[in-house]
């Protein structure tokens, strides 16, 4: 067959493992500009491989016949060019794109073959494992070598297993490298078949020295954290106790002397200065509450709860300091509020109280409205706290509920406060699952409004009993107290005398366990800090004691304010808990509750220790 005449001198050689791109785009652009195939030649054999002439375009190519087999002649043939000229094209892209991806994130690639234990380090997989400048293959033992040594058995089990079983190897190890450097990696790999049935192991390996050293970064932030929350609130525990004590003795000496005939300057002076003392007990308070609530160690106690005798009570405590600046307090209970609803009754208590504080604090005429709602739909119940006071101004009302912020300067200065109610507010609400939010009133002053989840109780509210002990008709009890300050002794001694206790006073633990032995007596109010033994521990040993004297009532008496004192205090073997400065209705109260325990526990006291025990 003679060859055509167009043909030039120009020749390609093709083989068929080495499909030149040249001569396909050559032939592709020939085509798509209107060219055509001038002659087939005959067949001949290069190299023991079947191969064609072809004339194209003036320019004669020499073709591998296995490479042609594919075209056929005519349109057909040109598109399935067309079509591997396009598939070539994307797949050089993709390379090109993987390889560049791969080279900025610094990622390395590597392949094992299990049967031979010969393993590929691509160039960054080399600079990883510390041997940039080697190549040729690589085995398992120079892995093993560059893991560090304290990471190395956990690296080989885990490859062991993706090997063995689940055929997947992820690990974060340590490399050191030969300068002694101390690298972290991690490495991504998984088992396949390759030609020929060969199982091999490719993965993908990476520096994240950055991201561990950044995350132990944070974890030493995240723990000096939560190690000054915890100095923060042991500070606040013992400025509490250091406080606390001494105010006790304030209080306490300033409501003896208002029990006292007092000339009416006497008296003023007296209210005056128990007011003071009130107050500043109310500030450590709001201190307290505030840093426990930061450090997420309160925790909600939910139970049936009557929110209308709830409001009520509170109206009722706020009612005398609201009557005296000539305030009005009304309170409006939708129909629809249920008759119980299950939250934490004291928590609720507070936000009502810290709102209808500051709303009185900041209203100097008119009146100060509550409203209770409920959304039987979302199960919330919703409050509003109305008053006709000085409005937020230009306060932002986001603000308003931040620590220590003020709304207005000039106010904040003459109404005094700690700025700490609102943001406490804020937290306690959000503890009870709901939100709070504030707004100028249309018609003057302020409306805060919150809700909270309240689902209805199925349970009905069932009010506390009445304490068995009142102020107005005390039990008469042989009293033990355990008290080491001087001033508190003389406090306690006073008040309980006045209502015909027997007292005795001891000054440390140890005392309070020796007269605790001896017996005689209903009662022990035991102070917990006190000298060459502590509360707790003197209480554990009076529990050790045998008969009536073992299971005497102790109530605490303190000052610490570390959350879970109350719980610890109790599983000493204390049976009640009073906290100082020492409010003497609680107090009573809880005599109260040790004489009724005292009659149904020791009933071999006889006739008369019942009889003085109610």
């Amino acid at each position: 067959m003679k060859r055509d005449a167009s043909v030039a001198a120009t020749r390609w050689w093709l083989r068929p493992r080495r499909l030149a791109s040249r001569a396909l785009l050559a032939l592709g652009a020939a085509l798509a500009a209107g060219g055509s195939i001038g002659v087939i030649a005959q067949f001949s054999l290069l190299e023991g491989v079947p191969a064609v002439w072809l004339a194209l375009g003036g320019v004669a190519l020499f073709v591998a016949a296995v490479e042609l087999a594919a075209l056929a002649i005519g349109g057909e043939r040109d598109r399935r060019l067309e079509r591997v000229l396009e598939r070539d094209a994307e797949l050089a892209q993709l390379s090109w794109r993987l390889d560049f991806a791969l080279g900025v994130s610094k990622v390395g690639v590597w392949d094992v073959n299990l049967e031979t234990d010969e393993m590929i380090w691509d160039e960054r997989t080399r600079a990883l494992f510390g041997a940039p400048n080697r190549n040729g293959f690589f085995n398992e033992s120079d892995w093993i070598g560059a893991v560090h040594p304290e990471d190395r058995e956990r690296a080989i089990e885990a490859a062991r297993v993706a090997v063995d079983a689940d055929g997947r190897f992820v690990q974060d190890y340590r490399v050191l490298l030969p300068d002694g450097t101390v690298r972290h990696l991690r490495d991504t790999a998984a088992v396949y078949l390759g030609e020929g049935g060969t199982r091999r192991l490719v993965g993908l390996v990476w520096d994240v020295t950055g991201d561990v050293e950044r995350q132990a970064e944070l974890e030493l932030r995240r723990a000096e954290a939560e190690a000054a929350a915890v100095a923060k609130s042991r500070f606040l525990a013992m400025m509490s106790h250091e406080i606390r004590t001494p105010m006790t003795g304030v209080i306490g000496m300033l409501e003896l002397m208002l029990t006292d005939p007092l000339s009416e300057a006497q008296r003023q002076r007296a209210t005056v200065a128990h007011s003071s003392a009130h107050g500043l007990l109310r500030i450590l308070n709001d201190i307290l509450e505030s840093s426990k609530l930061e450090a997420g160690r309160v925790e909600r106690l939910d139970a049936p709860v009557d929110p209308r005798e709830l409001l009520a009570e509170v109206t009722a405590l706020m009612a005398a300091g609201a009557e005296r600046k000539g305030l009005a307090l009304s309170t409006d209970v939708a129909e629809r509020v249920p008759a119980t609803i299950l939250t934490d009754a004291m928590r609720l208590r507070q936000i009502l109280v810290n709102l209808l504080s500051n709303a009185a604090k900041f209203t100097e005429a008119g009146e100060v409205r509550v409203s209770m709602d409920y959304d039987a739909g979302a199960r919330e119940l919703a409050v509003e706290v109305a008053d006709t006071g000085v409005g937020l101004g230009t306060a932002d009302p986001g603000r308003l509920f931040e620590e220590f912020y003020q709304a207005d300067s000039g106010a904040g200065a003459r109404r005094g406060g700690t700025g700490l109610g609102l943001a406490i507010t804020r937290q306690l609400v959000g503890l009870l699952g709901g939100r709070v939010s504030a707004r100028s009133s249309a018609g003057g002053g302020a409306v805060f409004a919150f809700t909270i989840a309240a689902p209805a109780a199925d349970a009905p509210f069932q009010p506390g009993a009445p304490a068995r002990a009142s102020s107005a008709t005390p039990p008469q009890l042989r009293v033990l107290v355990a008290e080491d300050n001087a001033t508190n002794q003389i406090v306690l001694r006073s008040y309980l005398a006045r209502k015909g206790h027997a007292v005795t006073l001891v000054e440390d633990g140890v005392a309070a366990v020796r007269a605790a032995e001896a017996g005689g007596f209903d009662v022990v109010l035991m102070d917990v800090e006190m000298p060459r033994m502590d509360g707790a521990r003197a209480t554990r040993l009076i529990r050790e004691l045998s008969g009536p004297a073992g299971s005497v009532p102790i109530v605490a008496l303190t000052a610490s304010a570390l959350p879970g004192d109350r719980e610890r205090y109790l599983a000493a073997g204390m049976t009640d808990f009073v906290p100082k400065p020492i409010d003497f209705a609680l107090l009573d109260e809880a005599l109260g509750r040790a004489a009724s325990a005292r009659a149904d526990l020791l009933p071999d006291l006889g006739p008369a220790a019942r009889a003085a025990a109610t």
